[in-house]
């Protein structure tokens, strides 16, 4: 109980006064903040894990706590079915979820591992989920609600499964979350989600969990190949060399050979930060590393900035390899691109 009440301590210090003013909206912020694990993946159509983190000083915050949240189900937990900011606000009695979706969840994904990352999210990097609100209130010692019910023209839309819309329920208390998520076609049909009621997930962690076994994380790893086929190589890779393509807003990409880059490095290690144009740097920046498998590690400015821990690549082998902390290192690094986040407005 003592960690509990530490923890909500905390979670209010970071989102600020506005908080702690809004007793319920801050309960309910606190008690979603954590991670979660379904008692039964199956049932809830495949969900297994869900992380949630408080955005510190967030752009879309409009004096409101905001929250981010994964959803994901092994053994892809790095390519999550759900990427979500909700802000949270208080009106009387209840609480409501405003939803924002990013625009671009590909350089959102993961960073529940450094949510002050998340706070250079303004309103011109996400969009309204209309419709996908969710409303809670008091009842009992905990809170209940969902989505409203609406006219399909109204409702929270959905694309999967020839969905037209799609139906939340959720019920919450201190050390439980429970939801229920369905998506219906134009005719009322229920095409996806459980048919037989709510996914309880257990919360196994007041913040986001630690890189580990758990995580079952593909990011920076080979695939592992039967030994029959050990000897099979693509012809493509046999006969593209070693490079890295380094782009940017503004300035025309280039492509490094394998020995312009050890040129660069005078040793075994190159800071990522040496790759790129410093006049495009901003605090908007963000960098997306992309490996010849497709796996994707994204990083801010502060980390990219890092003279002890930043991102580098190790050219000493035969193919350029991103050394990261955070369980972020990739094999086969092919590109290294910046992006500018937009502003808000």
């Amino acid at each position: 109980m003592k960690a509990r009440r530490a923890a909500a301590a905390a979670f209010l210090l970071a989102v600020g006064p506005a908080a702690l003013a809004e007793s319920r909206a801050a309960e309910v912020a606190t008690w979603l903040t954590g991670t979660f694990e379904a008692k039964d993946p199956v049932a809830g159509g495949g969900a297994a894990r869900i992380v949630i983190v408080s955005v510190p000083k967030s752009r879309i915050a409009n004096d409101s706590a905001v929250l981010y949240c994964e959803q994901a189900a092994p053994p892809k937990l790095d390519e999550p079915s759900l990427q979500r900011f909700y802000r949270v606000e208080e009106d009387g009695d209840v609480v409501r979820l405003k939803a924002f979706d990013p625009k671009d969840p590909l350089i959102v994904r993961g960073k529940w591992r450094d949510p002050s990352a998340l706070a250079l999210y303004g309103s011109n990097d996400v969009r309204e989920r209309r419709g996908c609100e969710i409303t809670l209130k008091k009842v009992g010692s905990g809170w209940a609600g969902g989505t409203r019910e609406a006219t399909p023209q109204e409702a929270c839309p959905s694309h999967v499964r020839n969905a037209v819309r799609m139906a939340s329920s959720v019920s919450l208390s201190m050390d439980e979350l429970t939801l229920w998520d369905r998506g219906f076609d134009e005719k009322g049909k229920q095409t996806w989600g459980s048919l037989e009621g709510v996914t309880t997930f257990v919360k196994t962690s007041a913040s986001a969990p630690v890189d580990g076994a758990f995580l079952e994380r593909t990011v920076g790893r080979r695939a592992e190949k039967k030994e029959k086929d050990s000897l099979k190589v693509k012809e493509s890779e046999v006969q593209a060399p070693a490079a890295v393509t380094v782009a940017s807003p503004s300035s025309p990409s280039k492509k490094y050979e394998l020995t312009e880059l050890r040129a660069l490095a005078g040793s075994e290690r190159l800071p990522v930060s040496r790759l790129l144009p410093s006049k495009e740097v901003s605090a908007a920046s963000v960098v997306v590393v992309t490996s010849r498998s497709g796996s994707v590690s994204v990083f801010s400015l502060a980390e990219i900035s890092s003279s002890s821990d930043g991102p580098s690549l190790d050219v000493a082998g035969a193919n350029p390899r991103l050394v990261a902390a955070g369980g972020r290192g990739l094999d086969d690094v092919v590109s290294v691109e910046l992006r500018i986040l937009a502003p808000a407005k």
